[in-house]
C-alpha cells in the first residue's frame, strides 16, 4: 500500500523530502506503475489489482489521527482535507472509502483512535470499517453494526499472516466493489500459504484456510 500523508505535520513534510509518500508530481507516475502491475498481476497469477492508496492523517494527539484508504481510485486526493471530504472525495471519484483500523483507545494506546471515537458521525462516510489490526480482530468493530472488511495493514512479509477479505464473486472489481457495499464476503485467517519462510528454502503449504464460521467471520 503506497501511503499520502498530510502534509503540515514534521512527518508529512520529512517522508515527502524523502521519497516515502506520493505527491501530486509523483501520483501520475504511480497510476502508470500500477496499469502495468496490473496486466502483469493478470496474466502471470489471474489476480485482479485494485488502485488505491491510504491517506494518513498523523497528529501528536491520538484522538485527532487517523489512516483511510481509497480503493479503485485513480485521482489524487489531498490527505490535507478534512476526514468527511476525503471520504467523500473517494467515493465521487467512484472509489470505496474504507476506515482503516479504527482502533479503540480502551483496547489499544499510543494508536489513532479519531475513526472509532466519532463512528457515529463517521458511519454513514465510510463503505467499509476494518474489523482487523495485523493480525488482531478489534472486537469493538466485530460487535458493531458498521459495516465491515478485513485488513492486515501489510507493510512486510510476516505480517501476511492475517485476517483477510473472502469473496464468492467473480475476479472483477465492479463486482467485488458491489459484495463490499452489500457485504456479501467473509472473513477468514490467512496463514501465509505459498509464501517462502525467511529461513527457509520451502515454502508452507496445506494449512486449513477454513474454519469455524461465525455470522460473516471464520475463527480460526
Amino acid at each position: 500500500m503506497i501511503f499520502i500523508f498530510t502534509q503540515p505535520l514534521a512527518i508529512g513534510k520529512t517522508a515527502a523530502y524523502f521519497g516515502k509518500t506520493l505527491t501530486r508530481s509523483s501520483f501520475p507516475l504511480y497510476q502508470e506503475i500500477l496499469k502495468s502491475e496490473k496486466k502483469r498481476a493478470w496474466e502471470a497469477y489471474g489476480m485482479i489489482l485494485v488502485p488505491g492508496f491510504e491517506l494518513t492523517k498523523n497528529s501528536l494527539f491520538n484522538h485527532k489521527a487517523a489512516h483511510v484508504v481509497a480503493l479503485g481510485v485513480t485521482d489524487w486526493i489531498s490527505a490535507d482535507d478534512d476526514l468527511k471530504v476525503i471520504a467523500r472525495s473517494i467515493r465521487n471519484a467512484g472509489g470505496l472509502a474504507i476506515a482503516a483500523h479504527p482502533l479503540s483507545p480502551s483496547a489499544f494506546r499510543n494508536k489513532p483512535y479519531y475513526l472509532w471515537d466519532r463512528r457515529a458521525e463517521l458511519k454513514n462516510e465510510f463503505d467499509a470499517w476494518e474489523v482487523t489490526f495485523h493480525d488482531q480482530l478489534l472486537k469493538e468493530v466485530i460487535e458493531s453494526d458498521l459495516p465491515k472488511i478485513a485488513s492486515s495493514d501489510l507493510h512486510r512479509l510476516e505480517q501476511i499472516k492475517s485476517w483477510k477479505t473472502s469473496f464468492s464473486c467473480a475476479r472483477d472489481w465492479k463486482k467485488i466493489y458491489e459484495s463490499i457495499r452489500a457485504q456479501d464476503l467473509s472473513i477468514q485467517y490467512y496463514r501465509g500459504e505459498g509464501v517462502p519462510d525467511r529461513n527457509s528454502t520451502h515454502s508452507h503449504l496445506g494449512t486449513d484456510l477454513f474454519a469455524k464460521p461465525l455470522g460473516n467471520l471464520a475463527r480460526a
